[in-house]
């Protein structure tokens, strides 16, 4: 538990306001958008056809698009998609919200049919199985050269740190189960575009007004040399769940869903600017995440940072202590403290 001035700390912490596709324009923004769209047509095509095979048919090619979010959804151990099925069979049974849905992609598309009707994308659909994004907190340095700093000597840090430091129960969530068991899943988006899943973590029990120090705990690690130049732009995708599974188990599947958008979401995209991936994972998250899991999935929360420099910390690397705004769902409301760090 927080004291009494870590507890102050965390309220004078500088808020981020969340990161939406709304942050974006013209082409980047078209692209997030279209990508989420298709992204959430494919998952749901993947999970009710692994849920009811005889019903949401399979396309004859192993190559059409829905093949391929068909064999993402496959990966999904047994055991997780059976706890999923509930929330399935319900989703099939509402017509409605099936329809809000897919409404981006209007009113032809039926999930039933071999083929829904969803264009190839020339980077997702090519033949061949879409790589999934990869489970790992550190990105691996592009071969792109040392960092370039501007006017300056030459380059002291050559990663950034996303650090932890405290969660904040404001409101818990209405799901009648005593305490909320808080579980953190998120995806990084390096400034070359690469995209990675972080391990999911358990971050303890919470009732209302509950603080939690978590210490200076590393949650994931940027490049700055995957990119030759400043400014440098990275995105931060996270995701809460409240679960009532064992802590293990929970960050298991919470990990496992997380790259399974993940693939869906960034194949679907036409370009690999850092924007549009983040954009894309956010829709997709917000519109079928919560389909994923067997918990309770709160809305997901986008953090950007844009590093014109070295020194954009000072000196010492150091943001000082950041914290999210409110991350919402069923009901519940929590905050996230942070800081960026850049290492050597």
């Amino acid at each position: 538990m927080l004291s009494a001035t870590g507890e102050s700390e965390s309220e004078q912490a500088i808020v981020v306001e969340p990161f939406t596709v709304h942050a974006l324009t013209g082409d980047e923004r078209r692209d997030a958008e279209s990508a989420a769209a298709t992204a959430t047509a494919l998952a749901l095509k993947g999970l009710l056809h692994r849920l009811d095979p005889h019903t949401y048919l399979a396309p004859t090619q192993a190559d059409a698009p829905e093949a391929l979010a068909i064999a993402t959804v496959r990966e999904i151990e047994e055991r997780a998609f059976t706890r999923l099925a509930p929330k399935l069979r319900a989703l099939a049974a509402d017509d409605t919200r099936l329809a809000r849905l897919l409404a981006p992609l209007g009113p032809a598309i039926d999930l039933r049919g071999a083929s829904i009707g969803i264009l190839r994308s020339p980077k997702m659909f090519n033949g061949q199985m879409p790589k999934r994004v990869t489970v790992t907190p550190s990105e691996p340095d592009a071969p792109s050269g040392p960092v370039v700093v501007r006017d300056g000597p030459a380059a002291r840090f050559t990663r950034m740190d996303l650090v932890l430091r405290s969660v904040h129960c404001v409101d818990e969530a209405n799901v009648a189960r005593g305490a909320d068991h808080m579980v953190l899943g998120g995806v990084l988006i390096g400034a070359s575009g690469v995209t990675r899943v972080m391990p999911s973590r358990f971050l303890g029990r919470f009732q209302d007004d509950t603080h939690v120090s978590l210490g200076d705990s590393p949650f994931g690690q940027f490049s700055l040399r995957s990119t030759p130049e400043f400014p440098k732009v990275m995105h931060a995708v996270l995701q809460l769940v409240e679960s009532d599974q064992d802590e293990a188990t929970a960050a298991r599947e919470l990990t496992r869903a997380m790259s399974s958008i993940s693939t869906v979401a960034v194949s679907a995209l036409s370009s690999s600017a850092t924007g549009a991936i983040a954009g894309a994972l956010l829709g997709t998250l917000g519109a079928v995440g919560e389909l994923f899991v067997s918990d309770a999935a709160f809305a997901p929360y986008g953090l950007r940072i844009r590093l014109e420099d070295e020194l954009a910390f000072g000196p010492q690397g150091d943001s000082g202590p950041l914290r999210t705004g409110h991350i919402v769902g069923h009901g519940g409301a929590y905050r996230i403290g942070f800081r960026w760090v850049l290492n050597a």
